[in-house]
């Protein structure tokens, strides 16, 4: 199972790799679109271009943010657990993002076949769409790969969850 959480660490931190270098490059981008547009010669299709940056550090960013613990929970009733409970409720709460993440990836790898002989683009400078309709399902089924890591994780008590905040226990 080590080699599998290499593996799938190892995913995950290109994947969180790229969403920084989009986040640096859609800054770039920006600042010198709005420095050139003050001397009037604005990048051709700055807005095509930010959007699939954004897209693209969107779904690269999933699987690091699940990695964190860093998605949005609601832990108002499973904070009062027990700790073992808890980890079950942790290990239940992982596993079914990993369901929804996985059928997310599937689904769109049925658009990204179903429309692949397709020609299609956007906007003023007409970006296919097709590399970015895969790239969703590639952070789709990172952040499924990293969810049931970190259920396998809970299971095997080697990731903490929450402390008791009334006793301070794990």
């Amino acid at each position: 199972m080590k080699s599998v959480e290499v593996v799938v660490r190892a995913i995950t931190t290109a994947l969180a790799w790229l969403a920084g270098l989009m986040m640096v490059g859609i800054m770039a981008l920006l600042v010198a679109n709005a420095v050139l547009r003050s001397l009037d010669k604005p990048i051709f299709g700055v807005v095509d271009l930010v959007q699939y940056m954004m897209l693209t550090l969107t779904m690269a960013s999933l699987a690091f943010t699940q990695r964190t613990g860093s998605h949005i929970s609601v832990d108002m009733v499973v904070e009062k657990l027990p700790g073992a409970t808890r980890r079950l409720f942790a290990a239940a709460a992982d596993l079914l993002t990993f369901a929804v993440a996985l059928a997310l990836a599937l689904v769109m790898l049925t658009i990204a076949m179903r429309t692949s002989s397709q020609l299609d683009g956007t906007g003023l400078i007409a970006i296919p769409t097709q590399p970015f309709k895969v790239f969703v399902v590639i952070g789709f089924f990172g952040w499924a790969l990293e969810a049931l890591l970190r259920a396998y994780l809970h299971v095997t008590n080697r990731l903490p969850v929450a402390a008791d905040p009334t006793t301070g226990e794990l």
